[in-house]
């Protein structure tokens, strides 16, 4: 899954859309920023709640955000 990595500041949002995944470095998981339901990855660093628009990640610093070609 070929893609660039999205440079952003958490605190002015986290880029979202069809196109885009997150990426979690501490346990190698990658989940959709739009998915049809709740989801996370397995360490629970990154959480998406599609529902609610709300995404929540407990290390910034250990996430990436790419955008898929």
């Amino acid at each position: 899954m070929a893609g660039r990595i999205l440079d952003f500041d958490p605190k002015r949002g986290i880029p979202a859309g069809s196109r885009i995944v997150y990426s979690c470095d501490e346990c190698g998981d990658r989940i959709a920023s739009m998915p049809a339901h709740e989801a996370a990855c397995a360490c629970g660093n990154i959480s998406v709640d599609f529902d609610a628009a709300r995404v929540t990640i407990g290390r910034h610093d250990r996430m990436q955000a790419i955008e898929i070609d």
